[in-house]
């Protein structure tokens, strides 16, 4: 690369100055000169085209070291964002397929206790919407009523838990599951999700399951706890 730098009295910094290809401290002292120089003629010529702080030479790397990732930024980050997006759409597809399995699955268990945890997670986090009905008071439910009235109603809750028809870890599972929607921030719920949303969670695997009603299903998980309580023909 050629460039002169107009400088005072017509001279360059060529004629001013004879940098070396070998030495590293001409090199230096080569770029000192040309900086004095460029300020010795600034003030005479309004037209100088040589940037203060720029010393070019013929041997200078370009684009400078460092320069691609700032000149291709946008490009970057439009490929960074394209990969994601194929990320994004891969665990979507991954996510639907998962989806598909546990429904296929689902359908051929005839047996609440044959259902594994991660189908048991499956089957809350889709029943979130009819949750947070009854956690609201939308859904007609017997347990929710008691809840609120207190007392004896609450204290009696305790013996509708529905839980024996469960293994311990399915009813844990459930559980968990309803604490991480409901009890994301506190337990400030923990004590209606065990007297209300466990139990009719559970009821609602057992209609899902079964392909029963809430009251035969309801029947049936007493008749599990108290075989006495009802007469199901079982």
């Amino acid at each position: 690369m050629n460039m002169e730098y107009a400088v005072k009295d017509g001279h360059t910094a060529a004629d001013t100055t004879e940098v070396t290809e070998t030495s590293e401290d001409a090199l230096g002292e080569s770029a000192k000169v040309l900086e004095h120089a460029y300020h010795d003629a600034v003030g005479n010529s309004a037209t100088s085209t040589v940037a203060s702080s720029t010393v070019v030479s013929e041997h200078a790397e370009w684009p400078p070291q460092g320069c691609y990732f700032i000149m291709n930024k946008g490009d970057e980050n439009q490929t960074i964002s394209e990969e994601n997006d194929e990320v994004d759409s891969a665990q979507s597809e991954m996510t639907m397929e998962r989806e598909m399995e546990f429904k296929t699955e689902i359908k051929c268990i005839s047996n609440v206790q044959d259902l594994t945890q991660e189908q048991l997670q499956y089957m809350v986090d889709k029943s979130e919407r009819h949750q947070q009905k009854i956690f609201g008071g939308y859904i007609l439910c017997e347990r929710h009523i008691a809840f609120k009235q207190g007392g004896r109603s609450k204290r009696e809750l305790d013996l509708n838990s529905r839980i024996c028809s469960y293994t311990d870890e399915q009813v844990d599972t459930v559980m968990q599951a309803l604490e991480n929607i409901f009890c994301k921030q506190d337990n400030k719920y923990l004590d209606y999700l065990l007297r209300v949303l466990l139990p009719e969670m559970l009821v609602k695997i057992h209609m899902d399951i079964h392909h029963t009603s809430h009251v035969v299903s309801e029947q049936i998980m007493a008749h599990d706890f108290h075989p006495t309580l009802f007469n199901t023909g079982i």
